[in-house]
């Protein structure tokens, strides 16, 4: 090719870049609006004053709220008040032990007993969980606590892709 045919691909060259780029930025915001609009639509609301009981997983924790996912895959999202009783299910006269807010963390299971209210969310009377359901997540918690404490990390054991000569054993014999 000569100079004078390479100088005039250039310009080509150089729309075809920029439609490529143009292109893949316009599908990556494509996919990121339609991800909000996925979890915008499946927010459920309840009605305000209406009595409910859900059942379902912590997807995700704010400071007064926190989002629910139940069985059917709809979302719920639950206001915590002053007056919002949280303690485990059963114990001595179904008493329960009571857990502070912020033991509320995504993955729990909870029952979620209240209200609806203006903004369609639920206002929690009681939420109940299985302390079972609490004990790992806990031990996790101190554990991830006491290393950052103590600024070190658990030792890893790297593994080799090959493996290492055979130590000579002093009982074998030779």
């Amino acid at each position: 090719m000569s100079i004078r045919a390479i100088n005039r691909l250039r310009p080509l060259t150089l729309v075809c870049g920029l439609g490529l780029v143009m292109a893949i930025a316009a599908s990556a915001q494509v996919s990121t609006n339609q991800t909000t609009n996925r979890q915008n639509v499946s927010l459920r609301s309840v009605p305000s004053g209406s009595k409910m009981k859900f059942q379902g997983v912590v997807i995700s924790r704010d400071a007064d709220t926190f989002t629910i996912r139940d069985r059917s895959r709809a979302d719920y999202q639950v206001l915590i008040s002053d007056n919002t009783s949280i303690k485990t299910n059963g114990g001595f006269l179904r008493s329960g032990k009571k857990y502070p807010v912020t033991d509320i963390l995504r993955g729990l299971i909870v029952e979620v007993e209240g209200r609806g209210n203006s903004q369609g969310q639920l206002v929690a009377d009681k939420i109940r969980f299985n302390e079972s359901d609490m004990r790992p997540r806990s031990l996790l918690t101190r554990a991830s606590a006491q290393s950052r404490k103590t600024n070190s990390a658990l030792p890893v054991r790297w593994m080799s892709s090959t493996p290492s000569p055979p130590r000579p054993d002093s009982r074998s014999p030779r």
